[in-house]
């Protein structure tokens, strides 16, 4: 294969493509040293990866599907769209990604260790979604939801980053933040108040729904100009609810929504006290009207993104499960 890859780049191709499914559930090792000035997309399916994209000063797309990423950073100044979808990491590292130049990305059902992101000062969309083989999860939960005060807690212990996400999704202007509640990487870094100055759409799903919705009105402070905003609450697991009614933090706290938020739409599987809750909420404390707020029924109990969703087709599904099958 590097003879092959070697011809092509000699050849000074554009594009490339290399899918190492075998058939049989293994990947093929890619290690060697990727040099082009030629380069400009990337694909890669099935393959263990640990290339230095610096290399790559015109690469603009990088595709990850299915892989093993065995580097600690993924540094690149002209990456303008990356997708890392079902990847799998080192338990040990997390892994740094510096792409100032970035304009889309997604992270979705990472495994391992949620990488790092660097500024990303040029970001527009970016479409997260954490959820089984995630290590980030809190082994206390069920114990203290939404606040981990364990040293010995590995899950939440992120080493000396004031932000593991968030500060990087910063500037984006549409964001989707998908995660199983147990997850605790976004309210961790919404401890930090990052200002999220240029986002207009939101997506969240029931993670926000912790704690009286206290990560719901957490990041909706620090989204001064947002104008529409997507709720998921599907899964209907008793832990939920009795964390909610346990809460120390008051449904009727005051908080201001932006001003130019016209559209809320809550969509469920059934109407239950989340959802109550949230209506309740926003339309009380966050001075929402009523009428701008949409209830939508779904038969899917699936976190779509915006993209995945088919109007004829409620059962569109989702290419990473939230949750493990012994949930």
């Amino acid at each position: 294969m590097d003879l092959w890859i070697d011809y092509f780049l000699m050849r000074q191709v554009q594009v490339l493509e290399i899918n190492g499914d075998k058939g049989i559930g293994d990947k093929i090792n890619f290690d060697m040293p990727l040099v082009s000035q030629h380069l400009r997309i990337l694909n890669l399916q099935f393959v263990d990866f640990s290339v230095d994209i610096s290399e790559l000063p015109v690469l603009v797309d990088l595709n990850l599907k299915k892989c093993g990423i065995w580097t600690q950073e993924m540094s690149s100044i002209s990456l303008q769209r990356l997708s890392i979808s079902t990847c799998r990491v080192d338990d040990e590292i997390r892994v740094c990604i510096f792409a100032p130049c970035l304009t889309s990305l997604l992270l979705d059902g990472f495994q391992g260790r949620t990488p790092l992101l660097e500024d990303m000062p040029l970001l527009e969309t970016a479409y997260i979604r954490l959820g089984f083989g995630s290590l980030d999860y809190c082994d206390y939960y069920y114990d203290d939801p939404g606040y981990c005060p364990h040293e010995s807690c590995v899950g939440c212990y992120v080493g000396d980053y004031q932000s593991v996400l968030l500060n990087g999704l910063s500037n984006a202007s549409h964001l989707e933040l998908i995660s199983h509640p147990k997850i605790y990487i976004y309210e961790r870094d919404l401890e930090y108040r990052p200002l999220f100055a240029k986002l207009k759409t939101l997506l969240l799903n029931e993670w926000c729904a912790v704690l009286n919705l206290h990560g719901l009105v957490s990041i909706l402070q620090q989204c001064p100009i947002l104008e529409e905003l997507t709720l998921q609450f599907y899964n209907i697991e008793d832990f939920i609810f009795d964390k909610i009614e346990g809460s120390e933090y008051p449904i009727e706290q005051s908080f201001f929504a932006s001003a130019q938020l016209k559209l809320v739409t809550i969509e469920y599987e059934e109407i239950d006290e989340r959802v109550s809750n949230t209506f309740k909420l926003l339309s009380t404390c966050g001075g929402i009207p009523k009428e701008h707020i949409n209830l939508k029924p779904r038969r899917s109990c699936f976190y779509c993104f915006s993209f995945e969703k088919n109007s004829d087709n409620d059962d569109a599904r989702p290419s990473a499960r939230l949750y493990d099958d012994d949930d």
